[in-house]
């Protein structure tokens, strides 16, 4: 072979493996993607990279700490999702119109990451006056949630209708003594409670999103998102 077709069949490698590399991990594998940090608040920090090299980014709003009480009687704190994404929304027991549809696409994501152990949902009832631990429980029990991942909060209503307004930025006020007006959104927030991405939870295929939204997080935090997966029936 002369060093004619020697070169020639150097170069067609060094640029096929390249593509073949590209177009596997983009059509069977897909690159890891980062979703949007939302909110930034202009300030600015420095952090050290894995070569040791000082390089700066965004400071981005965080969800602010609380201390609430779950369907089982637990206390469910900031420090309780240490190193977990999680799901958050609003709704009330009494409610008939959007909450349970909200709570049977949350289902939905329950059953997807039931093996997944960094992942979780919070909903936040936003009558705490009636929505009392036992009541919760009911109603934990009424949609099939399981209490070691799904945990519906209850707490004062000035912390909860904090946490609705100033952190996740969702409406949320009483229209009278059984009637109120709380956000259909589900917010998706990372283990730095940053939040990710904002999902109509009335709607199966901004769930669907949801979910593909938190498998590409899940790559962002972990190497081998297959490990993470739960297994398919």
């Amino acid at each position: 072979m002369n060093k004619t077709k020697t070169g020639i069949i150097g170069i067609g490698i060094a640029i096929l493996l390249p593509l073949g590399f590209w177009l596997y991990y983009n059509v069977y594998v897909g690159f890891p993607k980062r979703l949007p940090r939302w909110f930034a608040t202009g300030e600015i920090k420095p952090y050290k990279d894995f070569k040791g090299k000082t390089k700066y980014d965004s400071v981005y709003h965080t969800i602010a700490d609380f201390k609430l009480t779950d369907q089982n009687g637990n206390i469910i704190t900031n420090d309780s999702l240490k190193q977990r994404i999680y799901v958050a929304n609003f709704f009330f027991c009494s409610c008939v119109t959007i909450c349970p549809k909200m709570m049977h696409q949350l289902y939905r994501v329950q059953e997807e990451f039931k093996n997944v152990k960094w992942i979780e949902i919070l909903s936040h009832t936003v009558d705490p006056e009636h929505d009392s631990v036992p009541q919760l429980k009911k109603y934990a029990d009424r949609f099939k949630i399981d209490g070691t991942k799904w945990h519906l909060l209850t707490g004062s209503r000035q912390a909860l209708y904090d946490l609705s307004l100033k952190s996740y930025f969702l409406a949320a006020q009483a229209d009278g003594p059984e009637t109120f007006d709380h956000s259909e959104k589900l917010v998706l927030v990372d283990n730095h409670r940053i939040i990710r991405g904002y999902y109509d939870g009335t709607d199966s295929v901004a769930v669907d999103k949801l979910k593909k939204d938190i498998v590409i997080l899940l790559k962002e935090l972990s190497n081998d998102v297959n490990e993470l997966r739960p297994p398919k029936d």
